[in-house]
Formats: C-alpha cells, sequence, structure tokens
C-alpha cells in the first residue's frame, strides 16, 4: 500500500465510498520545500497587512505603517516601539 491508512496509493487521490479523499503522497520531503515557502510568505503578508493602515479617510489607498498594539498578534510580534523595549523578553521580565 502507499501510505499509513489502510487504502492508501503510492502518488494517488483515493476516494472512498463515504467521499472521504486518501492521499498517498510519494516522495513527500522534496514537495516541502514549496509548501513551507508558500506558508512562510502567506503569514509575512498577512503580518504586513495587519500592520499598515491601507486607507485613508479619502477611501484612498496607502502604505502606512500603523501597528494596532491592541491586537493580539502585532502586540506579540512587536519587540519595540519608539525606542522602547516591549516584550518581557527584552525588558528583564517586565512588560
Amino acid at each position: 500500500t502507499g501510505g499509513n491508512v489502510e487504502g492508501s496509493k503510492p502518488g494517488e487521490i483515493v476516494v472512498t465510498a463515504n467521499g472521504v479523499k486518501i492521499w498517498g503522497g510519494k516522495d513527500v520531503p522534496s514537495q516541502l520545500p514549496f509548501h513551507a515557502s508558500s506558508l512562510y510568505s502567506r503569514n509575512v503578508v498577512n503580518l504586513l497587512l495587519l500592520m499598515t493602515k491601507t486607507e485613508n479617510a479619502d477611501g484612498k489607498t496607502i502604505g502606512t505603517i500603523a501597528p494596532d498594539f491592541a491586537d493580539e498578534i502585532i502586540d506579540s510580534a512587536a519587540l519595540t516601539h519608539e525606542g522602547a523595549k516591549r516584550t518581557p523578553q527584552l525588558n528583564g521580565g517586565k512588560k
């Protein structure tokens, strides 16, 4: 058989009678760099979108950096801001 699931076949997607798709990955390690790169780049883009203001009051598109520290992701990702250390790891255990 192909993988660690009964019914899988190497390099194929098998559809069961119930409509479940079983992917029988073949040479998976050679496929990982592409997917890892794609996931990483998507994460970077989404982080940058969170950190920027994309429209001004007139509705025009702009690209101003405007971190919203009320956002949990931005708050956790920002190590410093305006010269101050923001994380306990850099600030002697204090936030």
